[in-house]
């Protein structure tokens, strides 16, 4: 007889003391085995099959199963005697196993990660409840979220919501930020229990009516028949876990102790993708994440040596139902130097299941002629590192501009070059002046009068006495003459003849 029904979704999270560990992976999957109390993992073509990839005392009645860029995580009832763990392993399935990871309330079905924290559904005083620790285990708390019935089931997170599976028929797949829990945010299942999120989706399981559902991510468009789990109506499938990868949608099933696999669109069901072993009851998966790049790559303008294009923005998607650590951003090939990254947010960053993040990049050439290098993202991805060609030309640098006429800042010279004699009976005095500087315009200043625009040949008239005439010139530029040019006369009266 098969043992009670669970699941937990595909996803993945790193934490910081992680980040050191990340390196381009394998493609695998992983699952666990209710039924042999095991973690099974095999390669995502479905070669390399080890049924008994994580075992040991302690691993009783796993149900999900999650990985991230360094451990293995899984969710387990245990014996009867037992409350309920997360158990956690490194990526090898022995190196720091520990069963008891994270105790629970009670025996933990579905289980998921985010950036940040690990979830997981389980019954508390009666009642269906969401569970979540940090990642790294601390601060555990059964009760954050209660669900619709006592039958949850799987669980994911894209780092704003979570998600999980109100098991029973029809059952539901709630919804919540962490308060305010809308238990009907999908309501066209019928006894689901697996959940993930990849690319714009939520996908369940429904195992009562052999099928996976799809939704948008907003629970809009629900299809609750988009995959036939048993095309040929004649396996007894149970659907129980389930993740996706960039190409594939993958499921546990525990009527007939399998795993399936189907295209993305849904297309092409293979029941019999992965014998996990008789009785082996394979409940929740995982895979390894994938990533893509857009765009996938980039030619930029002619740009002249010495000046920068336009700055260009790559974003790196999450594909999976598993979270993406990226770990290194670079770049390479032959003209690595004539590309400048302006903006990386994507070095030592963990992107959840649906989201992404992103790179900034312009061509900034030092040599002309045609220039390339390869913009390298590096992640715990099966597909990493990811190569983005970059091309550009490189033109002569533009010349500077023709330098302009120095600004002129020297002042003319003014000069009185005719005028009266220096004593005089005429009461007419008629002055010429010039300027050392053609063009100029000139103010003449009589005695205590104020400076006024005048021209040469300017003609007084004055009375008897001594008088002054001042002359200075301005130039084009707007110099004025600081020393004015100077003439003094006396205009004497005249002397009366002698009878």
């Amino acid at each position: 007889m098969r043992r009670a029904r669970g699941l937990a979704a595909g996803g993945l999270v790193v934490g910081l003391a992680a980040l050191t560990l990340c390196a381009p992976a394998s493609a695998q999957i992983y699952w666990a085995n209710q039924g042999t109390d095991t973690i099974g993992r095999a390669d995502v073509d479905g070669m390399n099959v080890n049924s008994s990839f994580v075992t040991g005392p302690g691993l009783a009645d796993p149900t999900g199963v999650v990985v991230d860029a360094a451990h293995v995580y899984w969710s387990h009832a245990g014996d009867a005697a037992a409350t309920g763990n997360i158990g956690r392993a490194a990526l090898d399935g022995t190196t720091n196993k520990d069963q008891t990871f994270i105790t629970t309330a009670s025996a933990p079905q579905g289980v998921g990660l985010d950036t940040a924290n690990i979830y997981w559904t389980n019954i508390v005083s009666g009642a269906g409840k969401v569970g979540r620790a940090k990642v790294d285990g601390s601060s555990p708390n059964s009760s954050i979220t209660s669900t619709l019935n006592t039958s949850p089931c799987g669980i994911a997170s894209n780092g704003d919501r979570f998600y999980w599976a109100n098991g029973g028929s029809p059952g539901s797949i709630g919804s919540s930020h962490g308060f305010g829990p809308d238990q009907s945010f999908i309501t066209a299942t019928n006894d689901p229990c697996g959940v993930a999120l990849a690319e714009g989706f939520i996908y369940w399981t429904n195992r009562g009516d052999e099928s996976i559902g799809r939704a948008n991510l907003d629970g809009t468009s629900p299809t609750q028949g988009f995959i036939d789990t048993d095309p040929a109506d004649n396996l007894g499938s149970i659907p129980c876990g389930l993740a996706v990868d960039e190409a594939h949608i993958y499921w546990g099933d525990q009527g007939t102790d399998k795993i399936g696999r189907a295209d993305l669109d849904g297309s092409d069901p293979d029941p019999n993708f992965i014998y996990a072993g008789a009785g082996s009851d394979p409940c929740g998966l995982a895979v390894t994440p994938t990533q893509q790049a857009t765009p996938s790559s980039q030619a930029f303008a002619e740009t002249p040596i010495g000046s920068q294009s336009d700055i260009q923005s790559f974003f790196v998607a999450d594909m999976s139902s598993s979270v993406l650590d990226v770990t290194d951003v670079s770049l390479i090939g032959p003209n690595p130097g004539d590309f400048d990254k302006t903006g990386d947010g994507c070095t030592i960053n963990v992107a959840p299941a649906t989201g992404g993040c992103v790179v900034n990049l312009r061509f900034a050439p030092t040599a002309e002629g045609d220039r390339s290098a390869i913009l390298r993202v590096t992640s715990n991805a099966s597909n990493s590192p990811t190569d983005i060609p970059l091309t550009g030309t490189a033109t002569a640098p533009t010349p500077p501009p023709e330098p302009g006429p120095l600004a002129d800042t020297d002042p003319p010279d003014t000069t009185i070059v005719a005028g009266p004699l220096s004593k005089t009976h005429k009461k007419r005095a008629t002055f010429e002046f010039n300027s050392s500087e053609p063009g100029s315009s000139f103010e003449c200043k009589l005695d205590d009068q104020a400076f006024l625009p005048c021209s040469s040949p300017q003609t007084l008239k004055v009375g008897k006495g001594r008088h002054t005439l001042e002359v200075r010139a301005t130039d084009a530029a707007g110099n004025t003459d600081p020393t004015p040019a100077t003439r003094s006369w006396t205009v004497k009266k005249k002397s009366k003849k002698k009878k």
